[in-house]
């Protein structure tokens, strides 16, 4: 899709979710006020699939930033990725640099659709 086509006044040209707050790091910069836990009101799984599902209303294409905090702090974040990309949404992540960004996990996220990191 070539950007400049995108009537940025009938859709976004990018969507980004700031899916968890939750990051082993909690740096004192980070835009997104991260914590070191999960907050308790964060979107469920299901929740979760409703808000792709939304930003699917955009078009084919759509592109989402799953955001945080780290998204890897999600346990769903793999399945969330291969459902955005099945509906059609381009899927890109931006994680922390923890330890919980391994070869396998990067790997799992390819498998479902991820192409940009």
């Amino acid at each position: 899709m070539n950007p400049r086509a995108i009537d940025t006044s009938q859709r976004p040209f990018v969507l980004i979710w700031e899916m968890t707050q939750a990051c082993e790091l909690a740096c004192k910069h980070c835009r997104a006020d991260a914590k070191r836990r999960r907050h308790p009101e964060e979107l469920s799984t299901d929740e979760a699939r409703a808000l792709l599902d939304d930003a699917r209303e955009f078009g084919e294409g759509q592109l989402v930033v799953l955001s945080g905090g780290d998204p890897l702090a999600r346990n769903d974040v793999t399945d969330l990725v291969a459902y955005g990309t099945d509906a059609g949404l381009k899927v890109t992540l931006t994680p922390s640099g923890t330890e919980s960004l391994t070869v396998e996990r990067i790997e799992a996220l390819a498998d479902g659709g991820l192409r940009r990191l």
